[in-house]
């Protein structure tokens, strides 16, 4: 086949146009495995209490600081102080209650059914151990996930976005090899108790690594409004013959740290930690339907 030197001469302009281009990272699309609270470990480093969770506010605080309301931070497992989980106190003393495994039965079990996908997609990522700027974009799935034998979602799974929730943009980036995102603001679907609500995050930050197996663990660390929590106690209570209401209004107002109000001079918000494990999965090209609320309650 003849070619003229003019479709020659185009040809190689349109290659030369495209390797000038800017390039363009990669997407790792990732969804969770497990979702939980995450808590106290029950050692000390340095004389501080070790905890999961992150430094929401971006301070070590102790019982002189008049902003995070006289609490005291905890000390990260790797030994990094400011870890912010006063939710852990509250967890504690409540979880009690109920039969061991209730809790976190409920919402493994909502992750399993696909009533809980929550997702994670990290973009522009043009460096895997260090990049300053990628973007991680948090939305849910939907659809009806496999399970292996190790009761978690099988990898590799293609699922639909969900139409009907938003999707939060995050600015993130990587240092040796850890994704670190924040801060935002996210409502996430979530399970206390035997209630399903929004849980509604302030200031959040996001922190996650890969595994050697290729699935990748992480926290979610934020605020949560104290009265979102009695709500959710209140709800509890007309459901089931537990009441828990009392203990929580209690106990709450001690470890309140974030969201000071410098006229009130108090906190109204009290930092949580959510521990993940996710794995890799895919979406179909063609918009998911709206569906309903993946948490709502049966009843």
């Amino acid at each position: 086949m003849h070619m003229s030197s003019r479709m020659l001469v185009c040809i190689v302009l349109m290659a030369l146009v495209a390797s000038c281009g800017d390039p363009v990272g990669e997407t790792q699309l990732l969804v969770i495995q497990e979702l939980g609270f995450g808590s106290r470990t029950g050692d000390e480093i340095g004389g501080m209490v070790v905890a999961q969770g992150l430094d929401v506010d971006q301070r070590v605080s102790d019982r002189t600081d008049s902003e995070t309301c006289n609490t005291r931070d905890f000390v990260s497992p790797e030994g990094i102080p400011g870890v912010d989980n006063q939710f852990t106190f509250l967890y504690d003393a409540v979880v009690g209650f109920f039969q061991d495994g209730t809790v976190e039965g409920i919402v493994q079990g909502s992750i399993n059914e696909g009533r809980l996908l929550l997702m994670l997609e990290v973009v522009d990522v043009d460096d895997t151990q260090q990049d300053e700027d990628v973007t991680v974009n948090l939305f849910l799935g939907e659809g009806r996930p496999d399970i292996g034998a190790d009761g978690l979602i099988v990898p590799a799974q293609t699922f639909d976005r969900r139409t009907d929730a938003e999707t939060v943009a995050i600015p993130g980036r990587i240092v040796d090899g850890v994704l670190e995102a924040g801060p935002f603001d996210a409502i996430i679907p979530m399970a206390f108790f035997d209630v399903f609500f929004d849980l509604d995050l302030h200031g959040a930050r996001l922190r996650a690594e890969q595994n050697d197996d290729g699935s990748w663990s992480g926290m979610i660390g934020g605020g949560v409004e104290a009265e979102t929590l009695i709500n959710v106690a209140r709800e509890a209570d007309m459901r089931q013959e537990i009441q828990v209401t009392a203990a929580i209004m209690a106990i709450l107002p001690g470890y309140l740290d974030l969201g000071y109000d410098p006229e009130t001079r108090r906190c109204t918000q009290i930092s949580a930690a959510l521990q993940f494990r996710a794995t890799s999965a895919f979406l179909y090209d063609a918009p998911a339907v709206a569906a309903d609320d993946p948490l709502e309650d049966p009843e």
